[in-house]
């Protein structure tokens, strides 16, 4: 009876551990998620950045650098291709190579950004990024996955340099058949260093009531053509709308309007179906009414 009870106090216990250990969450912040910096061709600035512990688990981390990109229109984040401008996360080093963060801490992490003589004004692009080092098996208190975060560098080299880019096109299609109903806007940058575009899409009914907005600001690398997709998700699936799409790109507004008319597909085919009949039915009506000619 004794070896009964004892055997059930254990096996309580040990669920607890368990559960206890299983409820513990690994979390990891970093702020800010960017960082602009204008430096100068030969500076040397320091600089630095929070990692917040908001979970339940201690862990050490590491910081390390990687180029940054994008691929195509839609934006495609690359850490690993190596590009003319972005070269930035060659000019960061770290006092240390670990640090550790326990529960409820913010560790500020400090770095130098060393800019060579020689280079060119403009903008240069790379990424830090922060990696937790994962505890030996069984250990509890410490992180159990590998978690990574990274901060995207925007720096601009001061110096005489060339911006330019706008709006590309704007597309709104007259018929679209399913909601949502959509916006689509391509900005180009054309020069050398990164600038901000605003773009926004309001959508009215005929009548001039105000149905829906909305408006994001996107950075736009030098060299490349970024697409924005507007969309307004719960539309009505059937309507005539009046949808306006405005861009602020480089100090330059330009707005783009046009009719959108929602109709599915399947309504247009019964609406055919029945115009077909419709005309079948008025031609049988009027050879029925048509007096034969006697010979």
């Amino acid at each position: 009876m004794k070896t009964g009870l004892l055997l059930a106090l254990s096996l309580i216990v040990l669920s607890s551990t368990v559960a206890s250990a299983a409820e513990k969450r690994d979390s990891i912040t970093l702020s800010p998620a960017s960082k602009r910096l204008q430096l100068e061709a030969g500076s040397v600035v320091n600089d630095s950045f929070a990692v917040i512990n908001d979970g339940d688990t201690s862990y050490d981390f590491t910081a390390y650098t990687a180029p940054y990109s994008v691929k195509g229109e839609d934006y495609e984040q690359d850490f690993t291709t190596q590009t003319e401008n972005g070269d930035a996360y060659k000019w960061i080093s770290f006092p240390q190579s670990k640090w550790h963060a326990d529960p409820g801490e913010t560790v500020t992490v400090p770095f130098t950004v060393r800019v060579g003589t020689g280079v060119p004004a403009g903008g240069h692009y790379g990424t830090i990024f922060v990696e937790t080092i994962v505890t030996a098996a069984g250990d509890q208190t410490g992180i159990a996955r590998k978690k990574r975060l990274g901060i995207i560098l925007y720096t601009n080299v001061k110096g005489e340099t060339e911006s330019g880019g706008g709006v590309k096109s704007v597309s709104l299609d007259f018929f679209q058949p399913a909601t949502p109903i959509k916006g689509d806007v391509m900005i180009e940058n054309t020069g050398k260093t990164d600038f901000t575009a605003t773009s926004r899409m309001v959508v009215k009914d005929i009548f001039g009531q105000q149905k829906f907005s909305t408006s994001s600001e996107n950075i736009i690398l030098p060299k490349t053509t970024r697409h924005i997709e507007h969309s307004w998700d719960n539309s009505s699936w059937l309507g005539i709308f009046r949808v306006t799409v405005t861009n602020e790109v480089l100090g330059k507004t330009t707005a783009t309007e046009s009719l959108v008319l929602v109709v599915p597909r399947w309504l247009l085919l019964v609406i055919g179906v029945l115009a077909l009949v419709g005309v079948a039915n008025a031609l049988r009506k009027k050879r029925a009414h048509t007096p034969r000619r006697r010979i």
